[in-house]
């Protein structure tokens, strides 16, 4: 249709409509502006409230995620093809050391978007000591949420490749936490969730070379040799629980005669977990019996006629 024909139907229109019909227009107008820039709002803040909690995930990884965050009744939603998965924004941090303490997920990463804005002319080492600075930061506020800590710092050296075998360097991490209550250690599920959170969080890095101390000097867990964490298990749980008491104990003695809050003690137990004492009882039921004795009793008296 012609423009100028549109225009002159539209004034024509206009024309014959009283002033109660052209407020009433106006008013469902103005409605209509309303309710799809409140629900342009409302998408875009439903949206933005829910933060990507695991990506690069395989199907099986995102499968046994799906099922736990359904049994914990957590929302989400699937994104790059259900490799990757968003949950509330205020729920991120607890998912992650939940998930982290049971070995989940299996494959993926944690997914931030610290560098959904770059900037302009930044040279591939400003980029890459800026992303390790955002993990470590990203790591430590996960790690902060946690009811035992009051706040921690993360160190990591990236895993550096080489042409030669012999100059790859592999990824490593320290971990600082600061825990409210010094006489109150944190239990060996919960560090080796941190181990655990913290290796998921780096490419290359396994939880075995990742240190962890508290902010008194105290290992509370360290690398192994065997490629275990120490700390993970009932002998790790043993072995913490006991340089823990002979280091209470120390401090116990000393801050008598130097002051409280002066002596920091820090032990280191080796347990001999190959050597094991057993007792053992054993009953044969084709043994021959060598005496028996029968011994019975019976009130005097009868029945009464």
């Amino acid at each position: 249709m012609d423009p100028k024909q549109f225009l002159a139907r539209f004034k024509s229109l206009a024309s014959s409509l009283t002033a109660a019909q052209i407020a009433t227009l106006g008013v469902a107008f103005l409605a209509i502006v309303v309710l799809v820039g409140g629900s342009a709002l409302f998408l875009g803040s439903s949206s933005s409230s829910y933060r990507l909690l695991f990506s690069d995930m395989d199907a099986e990884s995102a499968a046994g995620v799906v099922s736990r965050l359904e049994s914990l009744d957590v929302p989400y939603t699937l994104q790059e093809g259900g490799r990757a998965i968003r949950v509330p924004a205020d729920r991120v941090d607890a998912l992650r050391l939940e998930f982290s303490s049971q070995g989940l997920p299996a494959s993926g990463r944690i997914g931030f978007e610290i560098f959904d804005r770059t900037a302009f002319g930044a040279t591939e080492f400003l980029e890459h000591v800026n992303y390790r600075r955002a993990l470590e930061g990203e790591i430590a506020r996960t790690i902060a949420t946690l009811s035992e800590v009051s706040g921690a710092r993360v160190h990591i050296s990236m895993a550096k490749e080489s042409l030669f075998s012999e100059r790859e360097q592999p990824a490593k991490a320290s971990v600082v936490l600061s825990l409210k209550n010094r006489n109150r250690p944190l239990s060996v599920a919960t560090v080796t969730g941190i181990g655990r959170l913290v290796a998921a969080s780096v490419e290359g890095l396994r939880p075995e070379a990742v240190v962890i101390v508290d902010n008194y000097g105290r290992p509370l867990a360290r690398p192994q040799e065997d490629g275990v964490l120490a700390g993970d298990g009932v002998p790790g749980e043993r072995q913490q629980q006991i340089e823990h008491d002979m280091a209470r104990r120390v401090v116990s003695l000393l801050e008598p005669v130097v002051g409280e809050n002066r002596v920091r003690a820090n032990v280191t137990v080796r347990l001999n977990t190959q050597s094991q004492e057993e007792t053992e009882e054993r009953w044969d039921p084709s043994a021959v019996i060598r005496s028996r004795q029968v011994s019975a009793e019976g009130a005097p008296g009868g029945a009464g006629g």
